[in-house]
């Protein structure tokens, strides 16, 4: 039992939750939960506990919102618990709370991809659930990933829908302030101004102080933006006052950097010094390094028009500063790199132990070997002197035991090809998985944006959605097809048809279908060379050129890229294409030749190019490669025997 004056502490917390997890009972769930409650952590005490699994998750969910904040990666640790065990007892409520927690955490980490996902996830089932307070809260999230990444038009949107479901004052005065805070990214400062003061209203209205300074911060925020200096400073002291009061030093620290940056922006360097001086006080005290820093820079420009030493001084520390947190960082890879290096060690004194036993039990086995072999000499022995019919009996014995070692070495084989084919296949389908998902997810999104009655686009909107979505379907009929070309010439049923054809009316045929393709800047041409004919399949050779080509103009972005063809002699001929782009590194040669592979996660397309050129030139009985003597960008080569 939990005691009545035990202090909510993290320590105390710890213990009672793995006492949870060493003997389940729901009377300390629920105890749990209260002094969960007693630190404010509410968000979880409306989920259903109906069995032991979910109300672990449920559980795991308030230790995660007790931690956010404090430690977010303990914080991150419980949400993946608590989702887990939701997904399992398919408690939707339970994955929607974790989803939604999941996606604040990212935010708080800076991961705005992972939690963008998380988001959309969250958003899509409380729709489901129908759960308004939900919906409002991701498509809040959404709208500040989106304004982190320069998309306000999105972001707005977000906001409107929020808007309609918005339920508390909190939510609504939150709403407003973030559409201030996009209008004000989009240059409409009166606009912004107003929707701003809509939120100061309804926090005041409410009585919750806290959000009224947090919104006219961001009133003081716009001032400043539009260089209306005396009543962003008027702004920023109506606030100071309740941050002193609250002992919010983080915060206050926060204003007076601001203050220091605008007075530096006005010309006001006495100013500046006095609020930059305030400013690093205040996160010396926090034991921030890194706002430090920037309180250093800050105040190093703010003296260099005032005190020339102080300037000097100050610029000093921010380097010093600067070069300190670096060297931290690089002592944590030292100590990475140590930690491996030990494994390392450990692993390979692990790995001599291993074979000794594997000695070991080599010679114990061909011991018995030897001493078996010995016992049936003998016995045959005696087996031959006593009677034929024994020795009959004793030969059968033993091919029937020579037979069943060798039907059980049979089935071994068999059981370890299939678990290899097994491995094989969930790659496959993990690659192809991976590659599908991306314009799936597309296709479904601006699809969803296409039917959403709540806030229909208008026809230009739809036009750009659907041209989207049909490119999306191209990328994603293509990946099918190129598949399904793969697994079919793989097999050897692809049909190859072999003509005469000419080596150069082929490479400008091809090359006049990327004319549209390179980026600008980038010279796209033709080698100059002797034309020849040779018996080939004129559709395979284009379509490898054209993958090269592809590849090519995905990662050149200024320079060239050269198509080249040349016959070697009388035996053989060659296609090369030729670039100046980003390279790759003389040991990815053969690996990007591998289905899937991409060696660049941001630049369009699905793994399969190269791989489906590998297996045109083995139809064609060729040779790919990628030659690692060029340094200037990439050289990929297709060579042919002239039969």
């Amino acid at each position: 039992m939990l005691s009545v004056g035990m202090a909510a502490s993290a320590d105390t917390v710890e213990d009672r939750y793995w006492q949870l997890q060493r003997e389940f009972s729901y009377e300390t769930a629920g105890l749990l939960l209260k002094q969960l409650e007693t630190e404010g952590i509410t968000k979880c005490q409306d989920l259903d506990i109906r069995d032991e699994e979910q109300a672990q998750g449920v559980v795991d969910a308030a230790m995660s919102d007790y931690y956010f904040g404090k430690d977010n990666k303990k914080s991150l640790a419980y949400t993946e618990k608590a989702l887990e065990a939701g997904r399992k007892c398919e408690n939707e409520r339970l994955v929607e709370v974790a989803l939604c927690q999941k996606s604040s955490l990212y935010v708080e980490m800076g991961e705005y991809d992972k939690s963008m996902e998380a988001a959309v996830e969250a958003l899509t089932l409380a729709e489901k659930l129908r759960d308004i307070e939900m919906q409002t809260f991701c498509n809040i999230i959404l709208a500040k990933l989106y304004s982190y990444n320069n998309n306000p038009d999105v972001a707005s949107k977000c906001l409107e829908k929020a808007l309609v479901t918005a339920r508390s004052d909190y939510d609504r005065a939150d709403c407003y302030g973030m559409i201030g805070e996009v209008l004000s990214y989009k240059g409409k400062y009166e606009e912004a101004l107003r929707s701003i003061q809509k939120a100061v209203d309804i926090a005041q209205k409410a009585g919750d102080e806290e959000n009224v300074m947090h919104h006219i911060w961001q009133k003081a925020m716009v001032f400043a933006a539009q260089r209306r200096y005396d009543e962003a400073e008027a702004e920023y002291r109506r606030i100071i006052p309740f941050y002193e009061k609250n002992d919010e030093t983080k915060y206050l620290a926060r204003v007076y950097s601001d203050l220091c940056d605008m007075y530096i922006e006005k010309e006001n360097y006495a100013g500046a010094v006095s609020y930059g001086e305030m400013a690093l006080h205040l996160w010396k005290k926090v034991g921030d390094r890194y706002q430090t820093m920037q309180c250093f820079q800050s105040l190093s420009k703010a003296y260099r028009w005032t005190n020339l030493k102080n300037a000097y001084v100050y610029r000093l520390k921010y380097d010093s500063l600067k070069e300190l947190i670096y060297s931290d960082k690089q002592n944590d890879l030292l100590v990475k790199y140590e930690t491996a290096e030990k494994e390392r060690v450990i692993e390979k004194q692990q790995s001599e132990i291993y074979e000794q036993i594997t000695d070991r039990q080599s010679k114990m086995k061909m011991f018995g070997v030897l001493a078996t072999v010995l016992i049936l000499a003998i016995v045959l022995f005696f087996a031959v002197r006593s009677a034929k019919i024994n020795q009959r009996h004793a030969t059968q014995l033993k091919l029937e035991r020579d037979e069943a070692t060798a039907a059980r070495a049979e089935a071994e084989r068999a059981r370890d090809d299939a678990v290899k084919a097994n491995k094989l296949k969930e790659v496959f389908i993990d690659n192809v998985v991976h590659e599908l998902r991306t314009p799936i997810n597309a296709i479904q999104g601006f699809n969803q944006l296409l039917t959403d009655q709540t806030c229909p686009p208008s026809p230009d909107e739809s036009m750009e959605y659907m041209r989207y979505i049909t490119e999306n379907c191209n990328k994603l009929i293509k990946l099918v097809q190129d598949t399904l070309d793969v697994s079919l010439m793989e097999s050897g049923n692809y049909p190859v048809s072999i003509a005469s054809m000419s080596v150069k009316d082929v490479c400008l045929a091809t090359l006049k279908k990327f004319s549209d393709s390179v980026k600008p800047g980038v010279k796209l041409q033709v080698a100059d060379g002797e034309d020849f004919a040779v018996m080939s399949d004129r559709l395979l050779v284009e379509r490898l050129i054209a993958n090269y080509l592809s590849n090519a103009c995905k990662y050149t972005s200024e320079g060239s890229i050269t198509l080249a063809f040349s016959k070697m002699g009388n035996i053989s001929w060659q296609v090369s294409v030729t670039d100046t782009g980003t390279g790759i590194a003389p040991e990815n040669a053969d690996k990007v030749f591998n289905c899937y592979e991409k060696l660049g996660s941001y630049v369009p397309g699905n793994g399969i190019g190269l791989a489906l050129v590998r297996v045109i030139v083995k139809l064609l009985h060729g040779h790919a490669y990628m030659d690692t003597g060029y340094t200037d960008g990439c050289r990929f080569v297709a060579r042919f025997d002239s039969k």
